[in-house]
């Protein structure tokens, strides 16, 4: 999921961020801001949007840099690993179980991520 921050008056795109980690600005000044989840095959990051009526629009590419598509493109993975990796507290407890019981769910568990999204090593 990815949830995209529209400036009411204009009607631009001002941030996006993957998840709802919206920051506390954006969510604390509901009169100047749209806050609307996508699915992440609904946006482009190479292009601008509007928010207009209720619909995503899709407005020029921008004009950036290759290599920062590149980098983004090449980071995929790492976004898509954080939104399914167990909470840093499950984990530790994960190993402590491990250790006690002589089992390695925790390295099951992440490896199994990892293998789903594998790092591009190209």
């Amino acid at each position: 999921m990815l949830t995209a921050v529209f400036d009411k008056q204009t009607t631009k795109l001002v941030c996006s961020v993957y998840g709802d980690q919206v920051p506390t600005n954006f969510k604390n000044a509901p009169e100047e801001y749209e806050i609307v989840a996508f699915e992440e095959n609904e946006f482009d990051p190479a292009y601008d949007y509007s928010f207009v009526n209720g619909q995503l629009v899709k407005g020029e590419m921008h004009t950036v840099a290759e290599e920062i598509l590149l980098e983004y493109a090449a980071t995929e993975y790492q976004r898509r690993r954080k939104e399914v990796y167990p909470d840093i507290r499950e984990q530790l407890d994960m190993l402590y179980w491990d250790k006690v019981n002589g089992t390695d769910n925790w390295t099951q568990t992440i490896q199994a991520i990892k293998e789903k999204y594998p790092k591009n090593n190209s």
